[in-house]
This record gives C-alpha cells, structure tokens and sequence, in this order.
C-alpha cells in the first residue's frame, strides 16, 4: 500500500495538472522532502476536453491519477506587421484602440490577442450535463436499450454516434461519451495492473468530480479541492457504501 499523499503535494499536482504536456513535476513539500513525479501516461479525450496525468513517483513508484477541471479561455498573443496605409483600422489602433501599434519604417506593429472558448465551452458542457444535470445513467458508456422505430431522433443519434444499431434485434442502444466515460479505459488499466491501494487519485473543481468518482468505484483514495459533486452521478449502491 502508498503511503498517504498530503494536501500539499497533491495540491501541486492538481495545479500542475493544467499544464500542457508536463515532462516531470518537482515538489518541495513541507517537511523537507523532495519528490519528483513523472507522467506516464496523458489522458486525453479531444472530443470531450477531458485531460489529466498518470504521475508515478520516481523513487517509490507511487501513482496518482490526477484529473483537469475546468479550463479557462485561453489568450494567445500574436505580433502582426502591415504596411501601413492609413486606414481608419490603423489610425485608431495607433491612437491606442486595441491595445495600441506602433509605427515603424512605413509599417504598422501591433500584438493581436485571440481568445480561444473550446476547451472552456466543452468543461462547461461537462459540467451542465453532468454534474448539474446528470444521474447515474451518464456514467455509463452504454444505456437505454430501445427498438428501433425510425424515428427523427433515433436517426440523429445514430448519425452523431450517440447510438449504436443492433441488426439482430432491431434495438438501438445509446451510447455515452462524456469526460467520465472517456476516462474509464485509462483508469482500469492502472487499477488492474497496480491495485487500487496503491492508487490516489487528485483533481480540482470538475477533476475532482472525476477523482472523487472514480475513487468510489475503485475503493481507491482520493484526494480533492473544491470538488464537482458527483454523488448523484453514483449507482444507488455505491451511494449507500
């Protein structure tokens, strides 16, 4: 069994959770210790914007599955030059609108900044399906076996892959792809290989839904801050466990 993860390390792991394509983490915990943890695995669903790390401790082969919550907008900074030719545009840009030019050598210089929403807008998502208006069923990659009848709704999920048609016996069974299920794959791998006992899982705001969540399942530990609530998201019997 791991020894129990502290607050303060797993702080900073959540922290540095939301950071892109982390090669290692250096924490300097509180009593003197020195820890490095490198990712071993990046969990990535592109469709959902879910994102996390397997981190694994490089002296004592800790692991911690640590979870992304929700992302904010992102602002890139871009340097644009034209050739200045005294349009309206320009003139109130080097007037200061927009966060002012310059004008250097008959050429117009200014930082563009563009603000990217997708990541946000897909947590967002997340978070009004799942965690606001979810029940136990949105966990589950798999639900709701129907007959087929043809209908408007029923070609729609098919056509968006929301559904999966069975030739058979003419049923369709919805399908659920959502950041909990997205992870599911990952997580069961590292619990069958190392044992839920020698898993923590950590996360902030919706990834501590998800560490929450997943601990449950696992009888695992978790460790949060200012977690999702999940519990609706749970089976009636992991609820009364």
């Amino acid at each position: 069994m791991m020894k129990k993860l502290g607050d303060y390390e797993a702080a900073k792991l959540s922290e540095r959770t939301y950071y892109n394509n982390i090669s290692k983490i250096r924490i300097d915990a509180n009593n003197g210790e020195k820890n490095t943890w490198i990712p071993i695995e990046t969990i990535k669903d592109s469709d959902t914007g879910l994102h996390g790390y397997v981190l694994q401790n490089d002296d004592t082969d800790e692991i911690v599955i640590s979870f992304r919550g929700t992302e904010l907008p992102k602002t890139a900074v871009t340097k644009v030059k034209e050739k200045y030719l005294a349009t309206p545009s320009q003139d109130a840009r080097l007037a200061g609108a927009g966060g002012g030019a310059e004008l250097k050598n008959g050429y117009i210089v200014y930082n563009q900044k563009d603000v990217d929403y997708s990541e946000t807008l897909k947590d967002v998502e997340e978070d009004i399906q799942g965690i606001v208006l979810g029940d136990s069923d949105y966990t589950k990659k798999d639900y709701r076996k129907t007959p087929y009848l043809g209908t408007p709704s029923q070609h729609a999920a098919l056509l968006t892959g929301k559904a999966k048609f069975d030739s058979k016996d003419k049923t369709l069974t919805y399908d659920t792809k959502n950041q909990f299920t997205a992870a599911e794959q990952v997580v069961e791998k590292y619990v069958k290989k190392h044992g839920s006992d020698n898993i923590v899982f950590t996360g902030h705001s919706l990834g501590g839904g998800l560490a929450q969540y997943y601990a449950v399942q696992h009888d695992a530990n978790a460790v949060t801050f200012a977690a999702a609530d999940v519990f609706h998201l749970l089976s009636k019997e992991d609820q009364e466990r």
